[in-house]
């Protein structure tokens, strides 16, 4: 009896211990291993609403949830614990500062902006930190859930961009040694060095020891920056990393990730601000009837009359189709005279999209994927 009591004793010191492990038990035997419970930052002004968000969220055990008011709460809470989701208040103060840490510290978390704005933006400080999904308030607690659970599988919204300082905090990197590589993010920026995110937060490979050459690739929207670095030495804190070299040459591979498509559609542009640099003229011209030439994920050439000046910034309107419209912020980068053309005021002007709409992205992603348009394309002919 007293052997009994020893061995059942022993096994449900092993059953509790492999529970927490994530197997569950039946008859002795290990049936199953269990996922991990996603884990939630919740960060917003507003306590009440964290509470409704977290009750909500704890129930049933669907999710870890981790509640901060301010910027300065939820980055400690990152330093504490990596997150698979961040819910993240726009309206946070200092979230231009703040928000890029979090994603440095939570290399794999899934980002979704909350926002009030009924026309949602991202500028290119938060498109470079990949957000998977923007909310706008108010919105209910069943679709908060749906957007959570689909954000733990689906691919950012936005695409990743670089520019050459390429070392700020947040930006996604990969490093690439002999025996593989990593994908990771930015964490500090030194006068000669840069920091990045370690394992366990992300996963690194068998290789890496101080003093070992790597190369680094950063994926731009239309290129890919490359260059040679060296792992200086294995930080332990705030979070595990590696120190590495700043580069003193960078590669640029020049590349197309999305065609561009041949599309005639109708478009509207006017002037987003008055700008002293540019004529008063130009800034009130108001562009009704031009017509896309080709259209991309990063802009659109058009054939129009509109005096418009290289460097004036727009907002922009194209209509897809006889419902939908992809609208946004833009820059005007390149104008050319038409002579061929039958209207000799007719000119060719290039812009590129820095803000898109969240529903115009995606709409755009798709067109351009598509190669054309849906059945109820609004073609032009101008």
């Amino acid at each position: 009896m007293l052997l009994l009591m020893q061995q059942c004793s022993k096994y449900e010191s092993l059953a509790k211990q492999q529970a927490k492990e994530g197997f569950t038990f039946e008859k002795g035997v290990v049936m199953s291993v269990q996922s991990p419970v996603p884990s939630v930052l919740i960060a917003d002004a507003d306590p009440y609403l964290c509470r409704v968000f977290e009750a909500k969220l704890h129930k049933d055990n669907q999710f870890d949830v981790v509640v901060a008011n301010t910027g300065t709460e939820a980055s400690l809470a990152a330093l504490k614990q990596g997150f698979s989701l961040i819910l993240w208040d726009a309206r946070l103060r200092d979230t231009s500062r703040f928000l890029p840490r979090l994603r440095a510290l939570c290399p794999r978390a899934s980002i979704l902006l909350m926002t009030t704005d009924d026309r949602p933006t991202l500028d290119m400080e938060l498109r470079r930190l990949d957000i998977t999904e923007i909310l706008i308030k108010p919105f209910s607690l069943d679709t908060l859930i749906e957007k959570l659970r689909h954000s733990l599988s689906s691919p950012v919204l936005t695409e990743k961009t670089a520019n050459l300082d390429f070392a700020r905090i947040g930006q996604r990197l990969t490093l690439i040694s002999p025996e593989g590589s990593c994908s990771t993010r930015v964490l500090e920026r030194e006068q000669d060095s840069f920091v990045v995110v370690g394992a366990p937060r992300v996963e690194v490979p068998a290789d890496f020891v101080p003093g070992l050459s790597v190369r680094v690739e950063i994926n731009g929207e239309d290129a890919l920056f490359i260059f040679q670095s060296q792992l200086f030495r294995y930080l332990s804190l705030p979070v595990p990393a590696w120190e590495l070299a700043l580069p003193t040459q960078i590669h640029r591979e020049q590349r197309r990730k999305q065609p561009r498509v041949h599309l005639v559609l109708p478009i509207r542009i006017e002037p987003l601000q008055v700008d002293e640099s540019v004529s008063t003229e130009s800034q009130e011209a108001i562009l009704n009837h031009g017509a896309t030439e080709n259209i991309s994920v990063s802009g659109c050439t058009l054939i129009s009359e509109a005096k418009l000046e290289v460097g004036m910034r727009v907002h922009f309107s194209i209509a897809a189709s006889a419902l939908s419209q992809i609208e946004g912020e833009g820059r005007v980068v390149r104008i050319e005279s038409l002579h061929e053309a039958k209207n000799l005021q007719n000119r060719h002007i290039a812009i590129t999209f820095n803000g898109l709409e969240t529903h115009s992205d995606k709409l755009l992603r798709e067109l351009v994927k598509a190669g054309g348009a849906p059945q109820d394309i609004v073609r032009y002919r101008y």
